[in-house]
């Protein structure tokens, strides 16, 4: 069975005065946010604040992929072979087995 990815807020503070910050998805067994980008994160303020909110989760030895929305609808079977390839590379490297 695969780790299950759940909505989370996100209360650590940031840096550059961002308080709260939501990860799409987090799964706590991977320690892995996903990001799933609209179009609003190519303005460049969203894109200092998505820098800053990747820094502190680096911090808190949680990794971030992101995935855009076209990605997601248009590509979907790419974006789940990324996961399956980060998983498999978490399994290996911890020596853990999800199946």
């Amino acid at each position: 069975m695969c780790p299950r990815f759940t909505k989370v807020l996100w209360t650590h503070p940031c840096p550059s005065d961002i308080p709260n910050f939501i990860a799409d998805f987090f799964c706590h067994e991977l320690m892995l946010a996903l990001e799933i980008d609209g179009y609003t994160h190519t303005f460049e303020e969203v894109v200092a604040k998505d820098k800053c909110k990747e820094e502190r989760l680096r911090e808190l030895g949680i990794i971030t992929l992101r995935f855009t929305d076209d990605e997601v609808m248009q590509d979907i079977n790419n974006v789940l072979r990324t996961l399956e390839n980060f998983i498999v590379t978490f399994e290996e490297a911890h020596n853990i087995d999800f199946s």
